[in-house]
């Protein structure tokens, strides 16, 4: 692989334990992550260039989880933006912040698929680009 640098994931949760479990089940997977409980952190990375997808809890507080993928939007706009929440944070996909939603808590498959896809791993129905 030489210099090339490895894709990232950006995860923002305001849950450490939501943080803890997806560190654990995403261990293994080809790309870099980057977890933090803080929007303030998010956005440093995001201006810094090293994200490729970011996974944001819909409703996180202090930013809402909708307004920190907007930035995202903004900052990286060749990232993949995932809203992780419920039914009520499909919002996010009609207002545009997200390509797609997952549901807390998630299906492991689903997650894991969603996640290969933003990461440009694999080609599935959608979930890529903006």
């Amino acid at each position: 692989m030489g210099g090339e640098t490895k894709a990232t994931l950006l995860i923002v949760d305001g849950e450490p334990g939501i943080l803890n479990a997806l560190r654990r089940q995403l261990a293994e997977e080809p790309y870099g992550l980057l977890l933090t409980d803080d929007a303030g952190q998010a956005l440093r990375w995001l201006r810094e260039g090293r994200v490729g997808a970011v996974l944001c809890d819909g409703r996180m507080t202090g930013p809402e989880g909708r307004s920190l993928l907007a930035w995202a939007a903004e900052l990286a706009p060749g990232a993949t933006r995932i809203v992780l929440g419920g039914a009520g944070d499909a919002r996010a996909v009609e207002g545009g912040e997200a390509c797609c939603a997952l549901d807390k808590p998630w299906d492991e498959t689903t997650l894991l698929g969603r996640l290969r896809e933003a990461m440009g791993l694999v080609v599935g129905r959608g979930c890529q680009g903006g």
